[in-house]
C-alpha cells in the first residue's frame, strides 16, 4: 500500500511571542515557543502538505487558569497577529478567528473578524478553554445562538 500526504491539514496553530510567553509562564505550564507562518510552511513542505487551516489560539488568553490581565485586548491582538501571519501565504494558509462565546465582547470580536479577509472564513470555539458550564444547557444555547445567529460568517462569499 502506498501512502500519500494529505492535501491539507485542517488544524494548525501559530503562537505570537506574547502568547508563547503566557503559555510558558502560567498554569497549566506548557513549554511554548513562538511559531510563525514561515515555520508552519516549512513543516508543511517537509510533510508534502499543500495547505493548512490556521486556528487562532487567541482563546487561550481567556483561560481562567491563565489569569491574563486585559485578556480581551490580548485576544484581539492574537487574532490580528494570526491574520498578519496568514496574509504572508494566502495561497497556502486559511485563517480562522477565535474567541470565547461566553464573553460580552464576543459579538464585537466576531464582527471584527468577519471583516478581516484573512480570518473571516471560520471561527474556532474551544469550550474547554472557555469553561463552558454544561449543567446550564439553555443558558449555553442562548449564548451560542447570540454568537452564531446572523453572524457575518454565515454571509461570507468565500
Amino acid at each position: 500500500m502506498t501512502l500519500t500526504a494529505p492535501l491539507a491539514d485542517h488544524h494548525q496553530h501559530l503562537f505570537s511571542p506574547e502568547l508563547a510567553t503566557l503559555m510558558s509562564t502560567t498554569p497549566p505550564v506548557a513549554s511554548a515557543q513562538p511559531r510563525t507562518a514561515a515555520d508552519l510552511i516549512a513543516q508543511l513542505d517537509a510533510a508534502g502538505i499543500r495547505r493548512a487551516v490556521v486556528l487562532s489560539p487567541a482563546y487561550i488568553f481567556e483561560q481562567p487558569s491563565r489569569k491574563a490581565d486585559a485578556a480581551a485586548e490580548k485576544l484581539r491582538r492574537e487574532n490580528d497577529w494570526t491574520s498578519q501571519q496568514v496574509a504572508k501565504f494566502p495561497d497556502r494558509l486559511i485563517g480562522f478567528c477565535s474567541l470565547n462565546p461566553l464573553k460580552d465582547y464576543a459579538l464585537d470580536e466576531l464582527a471584527r473578524c468577519a471583516n478581516d479577509t484573512n480570518l473571516r472564513r471560520g471561527l474556532k470555539l474551544h469550550f474547554g478553554n472557555s469553561v463552558v458550564d454544561y449543567s446550564a444547557p439553555m443558558r449555553l444555547l442562548r449564548r451560542l445562538r447570540r454568537v452564531t445567529r446572523g453572524s457575518r460568517f454565515a454571509n461570507c462569499s468565500r
